[in-house]
């Protein structure tokens, strides 16, 4: 869903007069026809958008000499498969079966189910974690919980086994945020194991040559496209 590049950069666009009164997401629409309208609308909502150095909203209308800027990730972090995690793939054969799994995604209709191993000894047998996700303010590679347009998140957690210094978690998320699992569990003071951006620098260097995907998905749950939902 999100606009993805082979590598971050940053595109810049200034709104002539024939232009000006035009919608922000029609306006980069025409700018750049590689992007679709959802791939602009998430791209607005996950704050990779400015209008005059402004979070702007999709609906904005713009106005003659505004400069829209737009931040483009890799798609290595697009696809929320980094590095050190292990993922699942769903993949559409149709442009129609394309269209109703992005609404399941986007109506939040999809159950994920994950794994993580993260250090320390979690506190008590289960839990949630709902904070807010968005793009990190000093840093816009990262995701952090204290952005201020960040969205609504939730995160269930279940205590599998401990092993003293870490702890094995299933974990459900409601919502598909950017990096959301690794944040939300940073947050709580149990950072994901050997996860370079949101983890405890000093300790990445204990198993920085291991083959461990310490965040693994292991389940995957949607409506089958050619079924209607009653």
């Amino acid at each position: 869903m999100s606009v993805e590049t082979d590598q971050a950069k940053d595109l810049s666009f200034t709104v002539n007069p024939e232009q000006a009164g035009m919608r922000l997401d029609v306006f980069l629409a025409q700018a750049d026809e590689s992007f679709s309208r959802s791939q602009i609308k998430y791209a607005i909502e996950e704050g990779d958008v400015s209008v005059n150095g402004k979070e702007p909203k999709v609906s904005q209308h713009l106005k003659s000499g505004d400069v829209v800027q737009l931040h483009l990730e890799p798609a290595i972090e697009a696809t929320a498969v980094p590095q050190e995690t292990s993922g699942l793939i769903v993949a559409a054969k149709t442009d129609e079966s394309h269209r109703r799994l992005s609404a399941q995604f986007e109506m939040h209709e999809v159950h994920k189910k994950y794994i993580a191993l993260v250090w320390g000894d979690v506190k008590g047998q289960s839990g949630e974690i709902v904070l807010p996700v968005g793009r990190h303010p000093g840093d816009r590679k990262k995701m952090s919980t204290k952005s201020r347009h960040g969205k609504n998140a939730l995160t269930l957690w279940k205590v599998c086994e401990r092993y003293g210094t870490a702890t094995l978690l299933d974990i459900e998320i409601k919502t598909g945020r950017t990096h959301q699992i690794r944040v939300h569990l940073s947050e709580r003071g149990y950072p994901v194991i050997g996860d370079a951006v949101y983890g405890n620098p000093s300790k990445i260097n204990i198993i920085k040559n291991s083959e461990l995907k310490a965040l693994s998905a292991q389940g995957l749950a949607a409506f089958h496209v050619m079924i209607t939902k009653a």
